[in-house]
């Protein structure tokens, strides 16, 4: 509850598109986290191309798009902090390593709250593991009171994860990652983004499957209103920029 919050750092204030600097830190951020886990880094890059898929139909303000894209680039940031052999883990974790994988949102929130121009994406960041119920963390943040941003990133990282192959378990089918998002609707999810989350993987997805190429990634830093090629998202496909494609 002592997350260091200022005032200066609220979602609603500041630039809405990040500066030429901004874009060359993250571009960094994100090649550093390809060498330490490129599984992470990949999981990071497929959840940019669904929160913004989402966010497009979601009532997000346009102006703000570039800002949810690099904060969902972002948002497990923080897990640089843990070690090759925790992030790789095939077992349960052990009760230590669950409390420093928790702790990944603040860490990747003052990584980014430091990049002038990228306020409110590390304000996306820090709430995304907060639950629409409550009884996320790391604040026990409530319903609304999450910004519309982290509710977006909690889905499409739901969505990746549920629908990716883990260490631990094959990945799950399409229908049954969308059975498990409605199941968890108002709940650990804000249902408006459920609903349009499951909406746009009907019309966006298909089943191939390959890996995201890292120059890729960086058109996730261009101009976001620019023609979009399909892409390959190493999980499932989707026409980037074009929910109805």
């Amino acid at each position: 509850k002592d997350v260091d919050r200022t005032a200066d750092l609220d979602p609603d204030s500041g630039d809405h598109a990040p500066t030429p600097a901004a874009t060359l830190s993250v571009k960094a951020m994100l090649d550093n986290m390809r060498k330490h886990a490129p599984k992470t880094a990949a999981h990071m890059e497929r959840v940019a191309r669904y929160a913004v898929a989402v966010a497009e139909r979601s009532g997000f303000p346009p102006e703000d798009l570039s800002l949810l894209r690099i904060a969902a680039l972002l948002h497990d940031v923080g897990m640089i902090s843990l070690s090759r052999d925790i992030l790789g883990k095939p077992g349960k974790l052990t009760a230590e390593e669950y409390l420093m994988v928790r702790e990944h949102p603040q860490i990747g929130y003052q990584m980014v709250k430091g990049i002038v121009g990228l306020q409110a994406a590390a304000i996306y960041v820090l709430y995304h593991h907060e639950s629409y119920s409550g009884h996320g963390y790391p604040e026990g943040l409530e319903g609304p009171e999450i910004p519309l941003g982290s509710r977006i990133l909690a889905v499409a990282e739901a969505f990746d994860n549920m629908h990716v192959e883990m260490p631990y378990r094959q990945a799950l089918s399409l229908a049954e990652v969308k059975r498990r998002l409605t199941s968890a609707s108002g709940n650990q999810f804000d249902p408006d983004i459920v609903k349009v989350m499951n909406a746009v993987a009907e019309k966006t997805f298909v089943d191939d499957v390959e890996e995201l190429a890292w120059s890729e990634a960086e058109m996730l830093l261009d101009d976001p209103l620019a023609p979009r090629p399909t892409v390959n998202l190493g999980g499932r496909r989707l026409a980037a920029g074009n929910p109805d494609q």
